[in-house]
C-alpha cells in the first residue's frame, strides 16, 4: 500500500471516533514511520527470523570525489554521496551495489571505525569498501583502479526515516531517481503488521476519546475492522476514485 492509501485509512477510521478530531495528514505520515519503525523493532530486534522485503527501501545515492582524509580513511583517494544518507535502523541488512554498467559486484559495508582499516588485506584489496560517516555522507575507497569511476550506487536498507528515503528511492536498474510524490509511493511495511500501525496510529490520534468497552475482546475486533478499511483502500475501484483518469474521449 502507498502512504496515501494507509494514511487515508486512519484518518477515515479516525473520524468515525469523533467528527470533531482535527486530523492532519501530514501528522499521520509522521506517526505512521514512528510506529512502523517502532513495530519493526519490536518483531525483530531479539528474534533471528528474516525480515521480509516489503519493509526495505532502495535508495540512488550519487557520489563524486572526495580528498584523502587521514583520521577517518587513511590516504587512499574517496568518493562521497553528494547528499547525507538517510539514518538506517539497527536491524536488517545494509546492501550497497553498483548499477548496470559498472563491472564490479561486491561493494562491502564496514562500520565507520573500522573503514580506515579496510582493504589492507592483499587478498581483498580490490574490493570495494562502504560506509557511512560521522556527517551522515555514504564514503568509499578500493585500490581498484576502476572504482574511481563509479558515480551512483544503490543502497537497500531498513531506513528509520522512510519518508526521506521515499524520495531518494530508484525506479529502475539504471539509478534512476523515482519522481513521484511521497504520498504515491510505497509506505515499507509488511501488510500483515498494517491493522496493528493503524491501531497503535489511531490511538494516538484521538487519546481519550478511544475508549474500548472490552480490552480484550473489542482489540480483537478493531484489528479486524482495520483490515477490513484496508482491504477497502487495495480495491481497484476504490484506487480510481482517489486517481480518476481523463477520460480518453474527452
Amino acid at each position: 500500500m502507498t502512504f496515501r492509501e494507509v494514511a487515508y485509512a486512519i484518518a477515515d477510521f479516525s473520524k468515525s471516533i469523533s467528527d470533531d478530531s482535527i486530523i492532519n495528514i501530514d501528522h499521520i505520515v509522521f506517526l505512521m514511520s514512528k510506529y512502523r519503525n517502532y513495530i519493526l523493532n519490536a518483531n525483530f530486534s531479539s528474534l533471528k527470523r528474516a525480515i521480509g522485503d516489503s519493509n526495505y527501501q532502495t535508495i540512488c545515492v550519487d557520489l563524486e570525489r572526495a580528498y584523502p582524509n587521514l583520521d577517518f580513511c587513511g590516504k587512499e583517494e574517496m568518493l562521497v554521496s553528494k547528499q547525507p544518507v538517510p539514518f538506517t535502523l539497527t536491524i536488517g541488512y545494509k546492501s550497497i551495489f553498483p548499477f548496470a554498467g559498472f563491472n564490479y559486484g561486491r561493494i562491502n559495508f564496514v562500520n565507520n571505525t573500522k573503514f580506515k582499516y579496510s582493504g589492507h588485506n592483499k587478498f581483498l584489496r580490490r574490493e570495494i569498501y562502504a560506509t557511512i560517516g560521522p556527517d551522515g555522507k555514504m564514503y568509499l575507497k578500493s585500490n581498484d583502479p576502476n572504482f574511481m569511476n563509479l558515480c551512483k550506487v544503490g543502497m537497500t536498507a531498513l531506513f528509520s526515516e522512510p519518508e526521506k528515503a521515499a524520495l531518494m528511492e530508484c525506479s529502475g536498474p539504471d539509478g534512476c531517481v523515482d519522481n513521484c510524490e511521497l504520498m504515491d509511493k510505497h509506505f515499507p511495511l509488511d501488510d500483515s503488521y498494517l491493522p496493528t500501525l493503524m491501531q497503535v496510529v489511531v490511538r494516538d490520534i484521538t487519546g481519550a476519546m478511544w475508549k474500548p468497552a472490552d480490552g480484550v475482546n473489542n482489540a480483537t475486533d478493531d484489528l479486524a475492522r482495520f483490515a477490513q478499511i484496508l482491504n477497502r483502500y487495495t480495491t481497484q475501484a476504490f484506487k480510481n476514485q482517489m486517481n480518476p483518469q481523463v477520460d480518453q474521449n474527452g
